[in-house]
C-alpha cells in the first residue's frame, strides 16, 4: 500500500479501502488486465476498475454483472 500511496493526499482512504477489498474477498481487475471483459472495453467510457466477487472473470462465457454506485 506503500508504494501504491505516494503522492496521495488522503493515504488513510486508501488503506481503508484496500482493508475492505481484503476482508470481503473483493477481487478486482483493470483496463489493461487481461482478465477485462473484451466487450466492457469497447463502451465509450469503461469503468477504469472493476470489483468483483467470486469465481474469475473468465470462468464462464457469459456472465451477469449488477452496476450500481457504491452508496
Amino acid at each position: 500500500a506503500e508504494s501504491i500511496a505516494t503522492g496521495l493526499k488522503n493515504v488513510s482512504a486508501l488503506e481503508q479501502e484496500l482493508e475492505l477489498i481484503q476482508r470481503n474477498s473483493i477481487k478486482w481487475t483493470t483496463l489493461e488486465d487481461e482478465s477485462y471483459p473484451a466487450l466492457l472495453k469497447q463502451i465509450d467510457a469503461p469503468p477504469t476498475i472493476l470489483y468483483y466477487r467470486g469465481a474469475d472473470l473468465h470462468t464462464f462465457k457469459k456472465n451477469i454483472a449488477v452496476i450500481g454506485s457504491r452508496k
